[in-house]
């Protein structure tokens, strides 16, 4: 699947497609933690990701070469691989949970709300950037037995 064009699509089912989901342009809202199928998602345009209710999403993030911006309208925790030479943006309110080992190089920016980060290798790689009413605070996760 592929979303271009400024507007927004809510996906809110869970779906079992195979084929990734591919965000090129405009929002794309998350409704229900298995909206994007099994497979990554994979984001090639300056676009946003978002979300209706709390969420812990699992898939791979690829961000190529573009910028994703994360308005997180509830609790989100992306916790898939976020890999590419883009670079992450959270904006919103509500708390955003990186709990993936990710190596993304074009840096991170905090412009609102709380970034969580469950793991060491959380924020990629580049240049961390908090803006102006933006937080962060490292939650590390408990050990596993």
């Amino acid at each position: 699947m592929t979303k271009t064009g400024t507007g927004n699509l809510t996906l809110s089912g869970a779906n079992d497609f195979s084929g990734g989901t591919t965000l090129a342009a405009g929002t794309l809202t998350l409704g229900n933690a298995a909206a994007l199928g099994t497979q990554g998602l994979n984001v090639t345009g300056a676009s946003t990701l978002a979300n209706s209710s709390a969420l812990s999403v699992n898939n791979a993030i690829l961000l190529n070469g573009a910028n994703l911006t994360v308005n997180s309208g509830a609790a989100l925790t992306l916790g898939g691989a976020i890999n590419g030479t883009g670079s992450l943006t959270k904006t919103g309110t509500a708390d955003l949970t990186l709990s993936g080992a990710n190596n993304f190089g074009g840096g991170l920016n905090i412009n609102a709300g709380k970034l969580i980060l469950g793991t060491a290798g959380a924020t990629g790689g580049g240049t961390i950037t908090a803006g102006v009413g933006g937080t962060g605070r490292w939650t590390p996760v408990p050990p596993r037995p």
